[in-house]
């Protein structure tokens, strides 16, 4: 179980290139001028990233998240997909228990990704209640 979740943390950090992409192009949209606000109203660094990065950074947050979730769940080496793939062709088994397993798995990732949809859009709602 542990070398699975190294191996797991080690593929996403490989495959993490678009994702910094979107960071870069996230954080390239905020104006500079709204740093020097900051920095006039005698905000630390921490109060930028909190209360000025972060949340500028939310729709980019939400899209990694999407990207990062369908990128590792549909990865060559990912132990569910090669069961479904070893399972394909088994007699016994055959095509419909593989296409049972992978509709299943669809379901599952579209749950964890609603989960995640639905956890940062009422933290966005909660902060626009709060401002």
């Amino acid at each position: 179980m542990i070398s699975f979740l190294l191996s797991s943390f080690i593929m996403i950090l490989w495959f993490s290139g678009v994702q910094i992409l979107i960071f870069l192009a996230g954080l390239q949209k905020i104006d500079k001028s709204m740093y020097e606000a900051a920095s006039i109203d005698g905000a630390s660094k921490w109060q930028v990233l909190w209360k000025l990065i972060l949340p500028a950074m939310n729709s980019m947050i939400i899209i990694n998240i999407i990207y990062t979730v369908v990128m590792v769940s549909i990865f060559s080496l990912n132990p569910i997909v090669l069961k479904i793939q070893n399972d394909m062709y088994q007699p016994g088994l055959g095509l419909g228990y593989s296409s049972a397993l992978a509709w299943i798995y669809f379901l599952v990732m579209l749950l964890i990704m609603g989960i995640f949809l639905v956890i940062s859009v009422s933290k966005d709602k909660k902060k626009r209640v709060m401002i």
